[in-house]
């Protein structure tokens, strides 16, 4: 499924519609553009979160993060439990719809190493936020499971040298096949998610009778918003609705 694609980001929004109220939802936005590794490339830097936009990889980076975070308010709407993933260092959090929300909306967010607490390859140091409090205990859940020895063959990283003399580092071939979730991450979400469904629940229904007041009130606070980096009015001309 293809988040970038007109049909694909509906076909998404039809799933977080349908998802179960209080239920869970992990998602990771493709991290290549925003770690240090590429960020001279693709031009990030904190008082330019957005990159060089000429480049038609960082332009869909930047897309994918605004749909992400749009999908993330509906599944907030709906008191989801949603966990969004990045490696540790990732610039991603600058962007500025990332911003808005972190400054909209009360996020939690926890560190940690994907090794040795669930059995990673590789250390993998994460950063993971939600829209809940209990995030933060999922250090109760590691397991300290042993990590398979990485091959020696295994290329994650290149060096070279350029013309001026300065050492370039950039991604191997066998970096991507290294970063992938260990199962034992699943299983501890979906735990923590279970022993703290009460408390989810129970802080969604307090949501919804504090934004049902505000209705009554007329003073719900909703602000119409155009989100043109999240280019919905390519998904409404996949729809027919434009």
């Amino acid at each position: 499924m293809d988040i970038l694609s007109p049909l694909g980001f509906a076909h998404l929004i039809a799933l977080a519609v349908a998802l179960q109220e209080k239920g869970l939802n992990s998602n990771a936005p493709v991290c290549s553009s925003w770690v240090w590794v590429n960020r001279n490339t693709a031009g990030r830097r904190v008082d330019r979160p957005l990159g060089d936009e000429t480049q038609r990889y960082v332009r869909q980076a930047n897309c994918m993060v605004e749909r992400c975070i749009l999908l993330i308010l509906l599944l907030m709407s709906k008191g989801v439990f949603f966990a969004l993933e990045q490696p540790r260092g990732s610039s991603m959090r600058f962007h500025p719809r990332f911003q808005w929300m972190l400054q909209k909306h009360k996020i939690w967010m926890v560190s940690f190493n994907m090794s040795p607490y669930f059995g990673s390859t590789t250390q993998k140091p994460t950063w993971l936020w939600s829209g809940h409090r209990c995030v933060q205990k999922l250090p109760e859940y590691f397991v300290f499971e042993d990590r398979e020895t990485l091959d020696p063959e295994v290329e994650t990283f290149t060096t070279d040298v350029r013309a001026d003399g300065s050492r370039a580092v950039d991604g191997g071939r066998d970096l991507k096949g290294t970063q992938a979730y260990p199962p034992a991450f699943g299983d501890a979400l979906v735990q923590l998610h279970a022993d703290n469904a009460s408390e989810i629940a129970s802080d969604f229904e307090k949501f919804q009778r504090g934004l049902a007041r505000a209705r009554a009130n007329g003073s719900s606070g909703r602000v119409l918003e155009s989100w043109p980096g999240a280019r919905l009015s390519s998904v409404l001309r996949a729809l027919g609705k434009a």
